[in-house]
Order: structure tokens, then C-alpha cells, then sequence
């Protein structure tokens, strides 16, 4: 319901493209990111110092700023359609990494027993969230094949509509 929200703000600023509507549709969507954000690093606050803390946040606030840069940059150069698909590719690769370290975190404080891949040569990849046990190699590899699938249906209705 909330993607339906979003898309009939969308369409109404694209009908009358006034940048109101704009602004309070991706108000609202970067909001209640924002609030799910704040959820999270409140459950982690208590596991790092003050120093790294701020840390992140600079080093976040610094990322963004350069994202921000590239973005005001391609505005222009990218379609809006195109623009979102890079953003939808980069929020995959991100919900691939936090199943992949949740699963890691809840295996490390031992929620879950360890379970390593011991066949082949598989190594951890951290800054993807890739570790090789079975809970995690078994969820990304479930939800690759489920985007896969969402991939191949909304391809199908897509065809099938024009």
C-alpha cells in the first residue's frame, strides 16, 4: 500500500508538475527511511563509543554529500526512469548485505549455530555480507532467486501489457 502511495503522488506531480508534490512525496519516502534507520543504530548505540559514533556519522554525512554531488550531476544526463533503476539496483545489493550480516550477527552471539560451508574454497566477503555458512549462503541465495523470479514476472506483464 505504501508503493501504491507513492506511485499516485508521483502521477499526480507528473499531471500538474508541481514541485510540491515533489517534495512531499520523496519527503515522506526519505522520512520513514530515515525513522526505520533511527530504529536500527538505537539497537547498536550501546555496542560502540562515542568516538565511533561520530565517525560514522561524519563519514556517512561525507558519503552523502558526494552522492549528493554525482546525483545533482546526472540529474540532468540520467532519465528519472533511469535514476531509478540505479537506486533500486543499490537498495538490492544493500538488502543483500543486511540479510547477510544479520544472519552473521545472529550466528556470531550464537542465536543460531555456525554451520560453515567447509567444501571449496569459499571466503567471506565482508563489505558485501557474504559469509560462508549455510543460514547465510541459503537466504541470499533465496532471495536472489526470489528477485529473480519478481524480475521475470514483472518482465512477463510488461510484455504482455504492450
Amino acid at each position: 500500500s505504501w508503493q501504491a502511495y507513492i506511485d499516485r503522488q508521483l502521477a499526480a506531480y507528473q499531471r500538474t508538475g508541481r514541485l510540491w508534490t515533489l517534495f512531499g512525496v520523496s519527503f515522506l519516502a526519505v522520512f520513514r527511511e530515515g525513522a526505520e534507520t533511527i530504529l536500527f543504530l538505537v539497537g547498536i548505540l550501546s555496542k560502540i563509543s562515542f568516538w565511533e559514533m561520530l565517525l560514522g556519522i561524519s563519514l556517512a554525512t561525507l558519503i552523502l554529500a558526494l552522492v549528493w554531488l554525482v546525483l545533482k550531476y546526472l540529474a540532468n544526463r540520467l532519465s528519472l526512469p533511469w535514476l531509478f533503476k540505479i537506486l533500486t539496483i543499490g537498495i538490492y545489493v544493500l538488502a543483500f548485505k543486511i540479510l547477510g550480516v544479520s544472519l552473521h550477527t545472529l550466528i556470531v552471539t550464537q542465536y543460531l549455530p555456525a554451520n560453515p560451508i567447509v567444501w571449496g574454497n569459499l571466503q567471506a566477503i565482508e563489505w558485501l555480507g557474504f559469509y560462508p555458512t549455510w543460514w547465510t549462503v541459503a537466504s541470499q541465495a533465496l532471495y536472489l532467486l526470489g528477485l529473480v523470479l519478481i524480475f521475470f514476472l514483472v518482465s512477463k506483464g510488461e510484455k504482455a501489457d504492450g
